[in-house]
């Protein structure tokens, strides 16, 4: 009889034969990485959302192969669950903060890709009274993702350090004080301005940062929808249109967007100039009067603009082939304590 496991991953941190192997945070994180391989193997690549060198989103594809760094269904990849991503570490006053997977060639212990995972349901609360082709998914955003954007572009940068000190300090800020709010305020436009500068001027550097698994419902019902599953992966400059957009309509005051804007801009500048960020010491001494628990938020009303497509509307995986990702019975270790968990266990014949 096949053990409990997930398609896909053979060699991981975590143990899929147990019951705590499917525990809630286990699970939204290993799911996806095993629904990406199941699309590997039925020749499916997830939507890749970048930017052009005019610095507007676009939609294409990446394969798995890229998005992982090695062939997914390969013998010598190793899924290491919240870990530290190595290669960052060289940038950082203090450690690499854990990011949800990093992929690992086993025959060399290479570090492959560090990526963050949000799985999202689609329609989400803002969007679920709309038509399907309006339905949108709510992001939510930890502040360690922003440390991830920044040594993505550092690590870009590593051998540029010049060229990038030019681009930020093109226009000076002059902020003799970050932790003053009504000081700082004013400078918001400026650093998403650089900031968009550099990134449209490099769009060759763009690397996949985020993994956006979705899993659609019927409606508000807590059943999965015939078309569940796909892929949407955003690359590290993509990214920044979901904050960006918000903080630029909302400057009377420094939002958590906004905020995260200032975040990513001091950690940039501190990294030109000395060749380090410190992370921590950014994000608690740079509050401004809002908590730490998460950078951001972003309702689906907003991020369907950025991610309309045919593969919103209609899912490529469908319900039935949730038996051909989740094997040998794990759905019976499964504790609805999460939403998909439950959704899972609630919609009738999957695995039957």
């Amino acid at each position: 009889m096949q053990q409990p496991g997930l398609f896909g991953i053979k060699y991981s941190n975590r143990d899929f034969t147990v019951e705590s192997g499917w525990s809630k945070n286990n699970f939204n994180s290993a799911f996806p990485a095993s629904l990406a391989c199941y699309m590997h193997s039925a020749n499916i690549s997830p939507v890749y959302m970048k930017i052009d060198v005019k610095g507007a989103l676009i939609h294409s594809q990446i394969s798995v192969l890229e998005l992982f760094g090695i062939n997914p269904l390969s013998d010598d990849l190793f899924f290491s669950f919240e870990s530290d991503f190595i290669p960052y570490q060289q940038f950082v006053v203090g450690n690499v903060p854990r990011i949800d997977l990093v992929t690992l060639q086993r025959s060399s212990s290479l570090s492959l890709r560090g990526l963050e995972i949000k799985l999202t349901a689609l329609p989400d609360n803002s969007t679920h009274h709309l038509t399907e082709e309006q339905y949108g998914c709510e992001i939510v955003v930890r502040p360690d993702t922003i440390v991830y954007l920044a040594l993505s572009i550092a690590l870009a940068f590593k051998d540029k350090l010049d060229e990038l000190k030019a681009l930020l300090q093109a226009n000076p800020l002059n902020i003799i004080n970050w932790s003053d709010g009504e000081e700082i305020l004013p400078f918001i436009p400026n650093m998403a301005a650089a900031l968009n500068h550099i990134m449209n001027n490099n769009a060759h550097l763009q690397q996949p940062l985020i993994m956006q698994p979705i899993w659609k419902t019927d409606g508000k019902k807590p059943i999965l929808y015939q078309n569940a599953f796909d892929i949407f992966v955003w690359s590290n400059f993509a990214f920044t249109k979901l904050f960006f957009y918000v903080a630029e309509e909302r400057l009377s005051r420094i939002s958590r967007q906004a905020r995260s804007i200032i975040w990513l801009m001091k950690m940039l500048l501190d990294y030109a100039q000395d060749g380090k960020i410190n992370h921590t010491q950014i994000i608690d001494e740079l509050s401004h009067a809002t908590r730490n628990d998460k950078a951001f938020s972003v309702p689906g009303r907003i991020t369907h603009r950025f991610m309309t497509s045919e593969e919103l509307t209609c899912p490529r995986i469908k319900k039935e082939e949730l038996k051909n990702i989740v094997l040998g019975g794990g759905q019976n270790l499964l504790s609805p304590e999460r939403r998909l968990d439950a959704v899972i266990l609630r919609t009738p014949g999957i695995f039957d």
